[in-house]
C-alpha cells in the first residue's frame, strides 16, 4: 500500500473515531441537561451516560478495527498468491507445482491410478528473446501457459518450470491419455 493511501485511510479512521467521540459527548450533554425536565432519576441518568459512552466506544472499535481486518485478509491472499504463483504466466511456480503434484502423486499411489508427467519446451525460445527482447519472450510464455490451461482437465496441474519449459502433471492418466494430451 502508498504511503498517500495510508495516511488517507488513518485519516478516514481518526475523523471516524473523533466524530463517534464528539457525538457521544453531545448525547450525554444533552442528556444531563433534559434529564430534570424530563424526570430522570440520577441513577437512570447515569445508565443512560454509560450506555452513550459504550455505545461510542463500540462504534470507534467496529469504524477503526474491521476495514484493518479485512485489509490484513486481503493482503494475505495477495501474499499466498505471489508466493506460489509466477508473476509473468499467472500459474503456479515450480516449488508450489512440486508440492501439489507429490500431493496429487500419493494420492494415485493410494488408489493404485496411474499419472503422467509432460514437459513443454517452447522452441528457439531463446532466439525470440534476443530478437525481439525479455517482453516478447514474457508475452510467448503467458500464450502457451493461457493456450495449456484451457485445454486441461480441472485435476490436471499446470506449472511454470523454467524460463522456457512448462510442466504438467496429469493424475489417473495412462501413457496413452498422456499422449492424448500433448
Amino acid at each position: 500500500m502508498l504511503a498517500h493511501e495510508r495516511s488517507q485511510r488513518i485519516g478516514r479512521v481518526r475523523m471516524m473515531a473523533e466524530t463517534s467521540l464528539m457525538a457521544s459527548v453531545a448525547a450525554v450533554v444533552v442528556a444531563s441537561a433534559l434529564a430534570p425536565w424530563l424526570g430522570f432519576k440520577p441513577g437512570a441518568w447515569l445508565v443512560a451516560t454509560v450506555f452513550v459512552l459504550v455505545a461510542g466506544a463500540v462504534t470507534i472499535f467496529l469504524g477503526t478495527t474491521l476495514p484493518v481486518l479485512q485489509e490484513l485478509s486481503v493482503a494475505r491472499l495477495r501474499a499466498r498468491k505471489v508466493a506460489t504463483h509466477d508473476a509473468n504466466t499467472g500459474i503456479v511456480n515450480r516449488r508450489h507445482f512440486t508440492q501439489l503434484a507429490f500431493r496429487e502423486w500419493e494420492r494415485c499411489r493410494r488408489y493404485r491410478s496411474g499419472a503422467a508427467m509432460l514437459m513443454i519446451e517452447t522452441d528457439h525460445f531463446a532466439a525470440v528473446q534476443e530478437e525481439f527482447g525479455k517482453d516478447a519472450g514474457n508475452a510467448v510464455m503467458r500464450s502457451i501457459a493461457l493456450a495449456c490451461d484451457g485445454m486441461l482437465r480441472r485435476p490436471d496441474l499446470l506449472g511454470h518450470q523454467t524460463d522456457e519449459a512448462l510442466v504438467v502433471f496429469l493424475p489417473h492418466t495412462d501413457m496413452l491419455g498422456a499422449v492424448d494430451v500433448a
